[in-house]
């Protein structure tokens, strides 16, 4: 007699502890996906145009110049530089409107920008899922730009769209290579990256 009652114990409570300690065992795994980075981001001076160069230490960010697309204009444009400019290294604000936009090939978001008299230059918000951006120190500033322009303006796609909002922007003053962007100033100055915008 006693002996079926120990072997009913066992017959009942021996399954229930080992799925006990197989399931502690086999703790689920997180299943958060990490972030896509992607790795076709740019090329021609990214380091200067991302603030991933050694001379981003230079720049002084609590300093914002207030400017306009007419004063940035006024720059002489420089011939083929590599490393960063002394110009380049200038926070600029500029309130002007935006009259359209575009996602482009390496991720970044270029605005165009224009004053009331019609000159034009650029903005751009590097993508803050570039492989060569993700770990900068304003990969942050570059999400939250690029948020603002989503929930504000409107998404992004690879073909242009139109806008009209007055907006001002504020980020490093830089100067690109000429090749018939939509938008560009006549001396290749834009404002790259940009930090804000509201």
């Amino acid at each position: 007699m006693f002996s079926r009652y120990i072997s009913r114990i066992f017959s009942c409570a021996l399954p229930a502890l080992i799925a006990a300690n197989l399931s502690s065992c086999t703790t689920a795994q997180p299943t958060t996906t990490p972030p896509t980075v992607d790795t076709d981001c740019g090329v021609e001076r990214w380091a200067v145009k991302t603030l991933s160069d050694v001379d981003t230490t230079t720049i002084d960010f609590s300093k914002i110049d207030t400017s306009s697309i007419r004063a940035e204009y006024a720059w002489t444009k420089p011939t083929s530089p590599s490393a960063r400019l002394d110009l380049e290294k200038h926070v600029v604000s500029i309130t002007a409107h935006l009259v359209s936009y575009v996602k482009e090939d390496d991720g970044d978001i270029h605005l165009v920008l224009q004053d009331d008299s019609g000159l034009t230059m650029i903005g751009e918000i590097p993508s803050p899922t570039c492989a060569s951006v993700i770990h900068t120190s304003h990969v942050d500033e570059y999400s939250t730009a690029v948020q603002w322009i989503k929930t504000n303006v409107g998404n992004p796609t690879t073909s242009f769209k139109d806008a009209e909002r007055i907006v001002t922007v504020t980020g490093v003053r830089f100067f690109d290579f000429i090749h018939n962007q939509r938008g560009v100033a006549d001396n290749g100055v834009e404002i790259h990256p940009v930090l804000s915008i509201r």
